[in-house]
This record gives structure tokens, sequence and C-alpha cells, in this order.
């Protein structure tokens, strides 16, 4: 088992905390004061290239699959541009399109283009995207993170040796304060997200361990050459603490607490409905159910397409299966602080 601290993907957890502040309170001034120092420009540029890679969270994988082991962030900035082309996209992609897809977009052969319509862009230039990228991070860790950096990584360094001394005294122990959804049992590691995910101690390498002042209260979890990649959140010392719950949510549990809504959401779940079909269901007025629909399309439960006349609501599926990881980090919050 190692811990290892990395500046880059500091950098690059900060950017995710950018992303979403309201979802990491213990770092929502630090958020608030560096969004309002943050340039109109470099801001879209975070934003975009954010929504191009989950927000930047898949920066984790091509850090670990481009092995960087960087000493510093340019370091860590000049591996990005040094990663081939397809490690790019297929990292940027969250490892969802299979290699062999990649290699024949990269020769000009769009495979399954309506699949893949909105990340066209980046599948036909990734050498412009990736130089992007490392222009953007360049410019915001120059102007912007490395005051912070430099305010932090005493803490980080220092971490690393309090765990490794807490490891050699008290291993369980230690391992077991990583993360409350993360659990380790006597043939098997536990991470509980959106869906569990088990890893045998026959089948892994080994457990890396990366502290981070910016992951609460993700439970980061990550594989690369067998071994298992977990998140370690570090205090800020003096950080302001919020009592609050995310807007969104609590969009999200407004828009659901609602006994016709949850029937309607339901339905749309698992197939498209049109306004019409969806009162006659329930009996209930067109507009009682255009209500219900705009409250959940608010809280960006469902979604619509006009097919002729009608107008179809769809469940969002990736946002649906996210409600049980936004209420278990809403809850790990004060385990974390």
């Amino acid at each position: 088992m190692l811990i290892e601290y990395s500046p880059f993907l500091e950098m690059v957890a900060s950017l995710h905390v950018l992303q979403d502040p309201e979802h990491h309170l213990g770092r929502l001034n630090w958020a608030r004061e560096t969004e309002a120092l943050l340039s109109p420009a470099l801001k879209r540029q975070l934003v975009e290239l954010g929504q191009i890679s989950n927000d930047w969270l898949n920066l984790y994988d091509l850090h670990d699959l481009g092995n960087f082991q960087e000493s510093s962030v340019e370091e860590g900035i000049e591996r990005l541009l040094a990663v081939e082309e397809r490690q790019f996209v297929y990292c940027l992609l969250g490892q969802v399109m299979p290699l062999n897809h990649v290699d024949q977009w990269l020769q000009g052969n769009e495979v399954d283009k309506e699949q893949w319509r909105k990340q066209r862009p980046l599948l036909l230039k990734p050498a412009t995207w990736r130089r992007q990228f490392a222009e953007v991070l360049f410019t915001y860790y120059q102007e912007y993170f490395s005051q912070e950096l430099r305010r932090i990584e005493p803490w980080l360094i220092s971490s690393v040796h309090t765990f490794q001394e807490r490891l050699r005294k008290e291993p369980l122990e230690a391992m077991e304060s990583i993360h409350p959804r993360f659990v380790l049992r006597d043939q098997e590691i536990l991470f509980y997200k959106a869906q569990t995910w088990r890893f045998s101690y026959q089948d892994i390498s080994g457990i890396m361990v990366r502290p981070s002042t910016f992951i609460a209260p993700h439970l980061l979890m990550g594989t690369n050459e067998a071994a298992v990649t977990v998140g370690y959140a570090v205090t800020v010392p003096g950080a302001e603490r919020y009592d609050a719950v995310p807007r969104d949510l609590l969009g999200i549990m407004n828009a659901m607490s609602d006994e016709s809504r949850m029937k309607i959401l339901r339905q749309v779940f698992y197939h498209p409905y049109c306004t019409q079909q969806l009162a006659e269901m329930y009996n209930l007025s067109e507009a009682t159910v255009s209500k219900h629909l705009k409250i959940l399309s608010r809280a960006g439960l469902v979604y619509s397409q006009r097919k002729g006349n009608y107008v179809f609501y769809y469940g969002d599926r990736n946002r649906i299966q996210l409600i049980p990881v936004d209420l278990n980090q809403f809850f790990d919050q004060p385990l974390l602080d």
C-alpha cells in the first residue's frame, strides 16, 4: 500500500470544485473567492472543458493510465501534452468508447456517428483539444492556483507522513479512516458509490491512497494496472464550514416530494410519454401534468423531445441514478470534516 500526493491532481480536483462548488462545503468559501477573481474568458473555458471531461474528473484516469508521476503541476501538464491521442480521447470519454472504435475515428472512420455526435469535435481534432486543455490548465495554475497550492502543499505532504505512520502502527484503523463508504472486508475491498464496486485482494496488485484538500465529500476510486486508487480527504485548517444543502439536491428533493410527480417520473424513466398520455394514465388534467413535468425538468430529472405534434418526456437515467450518490455525499460531509 502506498500514499502519494499529486500536485497535478490537486489542481484538477480544485477545478472540479469550481465546476460545482455547493457540493464541496469545506471549499465553498475558497471557490467563491476564486470565481470572483477569474477572468470571464477563462471562466468560460473552464466550464466548457469541464463539461467535456466529466467535471474534470476524467483527467484522473488520464493521469493514472498515462503514468504521469509528476513532481510539479508544470511537469504534469507536460505529461498531458505527451499523452498519445487515442489515450487522451479514451480517457476524456470516460473509457466507454472501445479503443478499437477510438482508433477508427482517428483514422477518419466515424463509427456510431449519431451516438457520439456531441463528442465529435473531440474525436475529429484530439490534438487541438489536448493543446487547449494544456494551455487553459497552465493559465489557471500560473494566474490563480499556484498561490493556493503553496498554501496547502505543506499540509498535503504532512498528511502523507502522518498516514504512513498511522499505517505502520494501526493499519486497519488507518485504512478505515479514508472514507465512510470505503470498506475493508476479509477477502475484498468495497466502494459504495452509485453501484457497489468490489475488488478481491487476490485480483489487485496494491492500493494507492491519494490525499487531497478538495475531494470531500466524494469517494474517488480508480484502477490502474490492477492497482486500486482511493482519494483521502485532508482538512484545511481554519477553513470555514457551511451547514447548507446543495441547491440542486434540494431542488430534486422538492421535485420528488409529490406522489403524482413520483409516479410520472417512474413512468418516463422506463418509456417516453407525452402530456396527454400521462394525463389519461393518472386521471389528471393536462395542465396539472404539464406543471409536474416542468418541476421535474427544472430539477434535471426529465428532458423532452418533440416528435411531430407531440412533445415526449424522458427520465434522465444518469441524473436519477446519481441521486443516491448525492444523498450519500451530503450525509458523509460531517464525518469528513
